[in-house]
């Protein structure tokens, strides 16, 4: 879950300044605030963290999925609760951190972390197909991208032994820059974290690996 300062400037310490905050001054902590509301915003923050790592995921294999763009509203609605919660509970208002108004009651917390709560389980039901499908998608082009990385370099030990005389000829030499050229695209795509680029190298890398080893097997004398 992301919180933000003044000037709508990102501040990743905010949730860890809040937490020592809370456990070293539980004596500051609001009257009116039950300390049971940590529970209920802690549970929230991790649901969101996992729902929005299967929309990210999604995001990646199909940017214009109108899934995502539904989602704005669901993760915008996770740091308003979240505004409200770190309002109400902290013993002082974190650095950076704009207060308007007096401090929610403990009602209104928990009304704001029930109702984002209950949008986000909402979100996650009508789409949970689908995200599990873009998670399954990834989890598979990855592993099937590192297999395939290896047999390019078990291809590539082939041909640095007594198989790379095989070289001289022009459809294994050829066959086999397709191939090295290949692997650096799928690398490259692995390196930046794109997933659709990830999944077409790797298709391009199983083809090309294929076409070397007919080439070699086509070669005189083998």
């Amino acid at each position: 879950m992301r919180f933000w300062v003044g000037g709508g400037r990102y501040d990743p310490d905010v949730p860890s300044r809040w937490l020592r905050r809370s456990r070293s001054h539980s004596d500051g902590r609001p009257p009116a605030v039950p300390p049971e509301l940590t529970g209920v915003f802690l549970e929230l923050d991790h649901r969101q963290s996992a729902v929005q790592s299967a929309v990210q995921t999604l995001a990646s294999l199909k940017p214009n999925s109108p899934i995502v763009s539904e989602w704005e509203t669901v993760e915008q609605g996770c740091y308003t609760a979240t505004a409200v919660y770190i309002s109400a509970t902290s013993p002082t208002s974190p650095t950076g951190l704009a207060h308007a108004g007096p401090r929610p009651t403990a009602a209104e917390v928990q009304r704001q972390l029930d109702e984002a709560r209950s949008v986000l389980e909402s979100f996650y039901t009508r789409h949970q197909r689908a995200l599990d499908s873009a998670v399954a998608a990834a989890t598979a082009a990855t592993a099937r991208a590192t297999t395939l990385l290896a047999n390019a370099q078990a291809m590539q030990s082939r041909l640095s032994g007594v198989e790379g005389q095989w070289l001289q000829y022009p459809s294994v030499q050829t066959a086999h820059d397709a191939m090295q050229t290949a692997t650096r695209e799928l690398q490259l795509a692995q390196e930046r974290a794109d997933l659709v680029a990830t999944r077409d190298a790797a298709e391009r890398l199983d083809t090309a690996i294929t076409a070397l080893s007919a080439a070699l097997h086509a070669a005189p004398g083998v």
